[in-house]
């Protein structure tokens, strides 16, 4: 991918978020005040009236959240990037690559001044950082290629189904809940384990918490899987979105 695509979907993402912000009271701080809100209700509600057998269960939901927030974003917005920017798209020559791009980098940035949250809870319930954190910018990476693929995917499905977003809500609903955001994946049964991680977002999900907490049900297949599932995405979305972008953007 050509160095000057990326310069410029990570300008538009920075445009993005400086318009999303821009009459906003709280401005940026929203980015901290969502996930810190989010932590504090699950500590209450989590810690104090429903308990569940799960080890410092507040942390254990949060570092597995704010990823799966980062995944949504990213859905959600890659399904009218094109749209919203009809005016762009007809009197400019521009790649098809640098809007679903921007959507990626604007969820990106999003996460990691999120990440913040889980070093204030890892403190607030005494838990240190291992070794294994050592291990976050490349998870990171492959999340961001995973999420850039899914982008590519979405934008280009958009220019011919109409309920697109409707459909995305409804999936990624879904999804949440067979992902281990609220629960242990001890749960999974030994035979539907492998079947299991074939969700690229459960195996993430279960990475992040092997660099925070140390713990993790994943095997090295497991990891190797989502390395080699975000590289097909990415290489699959890059492809499908190339062929049908101009058959797709006259639709708009």
């Amino acid at each position: 991918m050509e160095k000057g695509i990326i310069i410029k979907a990570f300008r538009v993402a920075l445009f993005d978020l400086k318009a999303r912000y821009h009459s906003s009271f709280f401005g940026y701080l929203w980015t901290f005040i969502s996930p810190l809100t989010v932590l504090i209700v699950i500590s209450l509600v989590f810690g104090q009236i429903i308990k569940i057998q799960i080890e410092n269960f507040p942390v254990f939901v949060m570092v597995a959240y704010i990823p799966w927030t980062f995944y949504t974003s990213c859905v959600h917005n890659s399904a009218y990037c094109y749209q919203k920017r009809k005016a762009f798209i007809k009197n400019f020559q521009l790649s098809p690559l640098i809007f679903p791009l921007s959507v990626a980098f604007s969820g990106l940035i999003h996460f990691l001044l999120s990440i913040p949250i889980i070093l204030i809870a890892l403190a607030v319930f005494n838990i240190n950082l291992s070794i294994h954190i050592l291990w976050l910018p490349i998870i990171i990476v492959f999340q961001l290629i995973f999420l850039i693929g899914i982008s590519f995917m979405i934008s280009a499905v958009s220019f011919f189904i109409k309920d697109i977003q409707e459909m995305i809500a409804l999936f990624v609903l879904v999804h949440f809940y067979i992902t281990p955001i609220f629960y242990s994946a001890d749960l999974i049964g030994r035979d539907y384990k492998d079947f299991y991680f074939m969700n690229p977002m459960a195996c993430f999900v279960e990475l992040y918490r092997f660099c925070f907490l140390g713990k993790t049900d994943l095997t090295y297949e497991h990891m190797a899987y989502a390395v080699i599932s975000s590289i097909v995405f990415f290489l699959a979305g890059k492809a499908f979105l190339l062929k049908y972008y101009f058959r797709g953007v006259d639709r708009i």
